[in-house]
């Protein structure tokens, strides 16, 4: 089997390691966004009635907040999306849903 490495050859590919969030300056981490959110409530228990944005996205291993589209780029080079058919890869590519991933928790 090949090993995948980045353009330089001295490393695997980047991986998505969480679903994420940002409030108020914050990152909240889960395996989902709503465990990133139920996180993020410990914190902030009125996050609803103060209709401040939340800014929604994925962590990689090197420790970098993406949106879904770059979540989704990252995870398809890096084979994290072979749960998925072929049609159901190219969407989420476009737009990554926590559900789409497949993290391996034992490799992160």
């Amino acid at each position: 089997m090949e090993k995948l490495t980045t353009e330089s050859g001295n490393r695997p590919p980047e991986k998505v390691v969480a679903s994420a969030i940002i409030f108020r300056g914050q990152r909240y981490t889960g395996v989902g966004h709503v465990d990133a959110v139920a996180e993020m409530e410990k914190d902030h228990p009125d996050w609803l009635e103060s209709k401040e944005p939340i800014e929604d996205g994925f962590v990689t291993d090197t420790g970098r907040f993406v949106d879904r589209k770059e979540g989704g780029e990252i995870a398809g080079k890096a084979s994290q999306l072979e749960i998925l058919d072929y049609l159901t890869q190219a969407e989420a590519r476009a737009n990554l849903d926590s559900e789409d991933l497949s993290l391996d928790s034992s490799k992160t």
